[in-house]
C-alpha cells in the first residue's frame, strides 16, 4: 500500500473556507512544508472563498526549488547527444484528474475525509495556475523556467493551427 498515493488522493481537498493544505501552509507553516505539499501533487492554483490563490504566498525560492528539484530531470552528461531531460507538469492539475471528459467523476473525491469539506468544484485548466503566476509579481519571472516554458511551448504546438485558422 502506497502512503504518498493516499496522500496524494487528498492533497487538494477543501476546508469549511474552501482552504486546502496548501493555502494553510502558505499562510503559516515552513516553506520546506510548502515544498513537501507540492511534491506531493498539491495545486497551486485552487481558488478558496476568498478568491485566494496559493501561488500568491509562495516564495519565489520555493518554487523555483520545487521546479528544479522535482519537475525537472536529467540523464546523461549534457554534453553527449544522448542528454535527455525529463519534466512533470502534474503540480498544475490535481491528482487523479483527467480533463478530457469532465464529469462527476473528476471531482475531488471528500468521502474519505474526515473533517467534511466542501465538495470540491470541476477542476481548473492546467493553464488556470500559470495565469495566476503571471498575475504575482514576485513569480512572474518563473514563466521563463524550463518546466514552465516547455508545457507553454507544448501547448501552443497543440492549438496554433486553430489560432491561425
Amino acid at each position: 500500500y502506497d502512503t504518498n498515493f493516499k496522500f496524494r488522493s487528498m492533497i487538494n481537498l477543501k476546508d469549511k473556507m474552501g482552504n486546502t493544505a496548501l493555502h494553510l501552509a502558505t499562510q503559516s507553516w515552513p516553506e520546506s512544508v510548502v515544498k513537501s505539499l507540492l511534491e506531493l501533487g498539491a495545486n497551486i492554483g485552487i481558488k478558496n472563498k476568498l478568491r485566494e490563490v496559493p501561488i500568491e504566498r509562495i516564495s519565489p525560492e520555493t518554487m523555483e526549488d520545487f521546479l528544479n528539484d522535482v519537475c525537472m530531470e536529467t540523464q546523461g552528461d549534457p554534453t553527449n547527444e544522448k542528454f535527455k531531460i525529463t519534466t512533470k507538469f502534474d503540480f498544475l492539475v490535481p491528482f487523479g484528474t483527467n480533463l478530457n471528459n469532465v464529469t462527476n467523476s473528476n471531482k475531488v473525491n471528500d468521502a474519505t475525509s474526515s473533517f467534511n469539506p466542501i465538495q470540491a468544484e470541476i477542476p481548473l485548466p492546467e493553464t488556470e495556475a500559470l495565469w495566476y503566476m503571471s498575475q504575482s509579481e514576485k513569480n512572474w519571472y518563473l514563466l521563463k523556467h524550463p518546466v514552465i516554458a516547455t508545457f507553454l511551448w507544448m501547448k501552443w504546438e497543440k492549438i496554433k493551427s486553430t489560432y491561425y485558422r
